[in-house]
C-alpha cells in the first residue's frame, strides 16, 4: 500500500514538472511590456531647473562672526531641492550664533550660489553667485520680544531667473530650540523661486 502511494506521488510529480515544459514548446508569446510607440517618438525634453546651495550659505555678521550654513533642525524644510517652475520655498531659515551676541548685530551679509541646469540641451551647470547685504533696517517696522528683536526687509534679487526675497530679519538670544536647549540665532524670512 505504501509502495503504491509512493509511485502515484512520483508519477504525479513528474507530470506537474513536465507539463509546463511541454506546453511551452509552441511559438513564443509577444513581449507584454513592449512599448506601444517607437523610442524615437518619446519626448526627451526636461524642464530647466535651479539648485540653490543656500544650505551652505554663509552669513557674515557685523560682530565678526561668520556662520556656515543655516541649521537644518531649526529652519523650515524645503529650501533644499530642484527648483522647477512648479516648486518654491517660503519659510524661515535660521543661522545659529555661537561666538557673539546676536542682539549686537548691526548688519548681516548672506552669500551663496545657485546651480542653473539646462538638460538635455547641455549637461553643463552654470553657477550664479548671490551676495546680499542687509543693513539700515532698525526703523523698518521693528518688533521686539523677550531677548529678541525683528525688522522688516524688502530685498528682492533676481539673477538669470532665480529669485530670492527676504522680508524679515530677527535677532534672538536664549530662545528654546527644537530640542529644548536655549539657542542664539539670526532668522531670515525667505522666499526662493524659479522666476524664468
Amino acid at each position: 500500500m505504501k509502495r503504491n502511494w509512493f509511485w502515484r506521488w512520483l508519477i504525479l510529480s513528474l507530470i506537474v514538472t513536465l507539463l509546463p515544459a511541454a506546453t511551452g514548446c509552441g511559438a513564443p508569446e509577444e513581449a507584454a511590456d513592449e512599448p506601444d510607440t517607437p523610442p524615437d517618438s518619446v519626448s526627451s525634453e526636461t524642464e530647466d531647473y535651479f539648485y540653490p546651495w543656500i544650505s551652505h550659505g554663509t552669513l557674515t555678521l557685523s560682530t565678526g562672526e561668520v556662520i556656515e550654513g543655516p541649521d537644518l533642525f531649526e529652519s523650515d524644510m524645503g529650501y533644499i531641492g530642484d527648483f522647477t517652475k512648479d516648486y518654491s520655498f517660503n519659510g524661515k531659515m535660521i543661522w545659529l550664533v555661537e561666538e557673539s551676541n546676536a542682539l549686537d548685530v548691526e548688519w548681516a551679509e548672506l552669500t551663496f550660489n545657485v546651480s542653473d541646469y539646462h538638460y538635455p540641451t547641455t549637461d553643463e551647470k552654470f553657477n550664479i553667485d548671490f551676495t546680499i547685504m542687509m543693513e539700515d533696517f532698525f526703523n523698518n517696522n521693528p518688533a521686539a520680544g523677550p531677548n529678541a528683536q525683528s525688522f522688516e526687509l524688502d530685498i528682492v534679487e533676481n539673477r538669470q531667473g532665480f529669485e530670492i526675497k527676504i522680508t524679515r530679519i530677527t535677532f534672538a538670544r536664549e530662545q528654546e530650540g527644537h530640542d529644548g536647549e536655549l539657542i542664539d540665532y539670526v532668522e531670515l524670512q525667505v522666499e526662493l523661486r524659479n522666476a524664468k
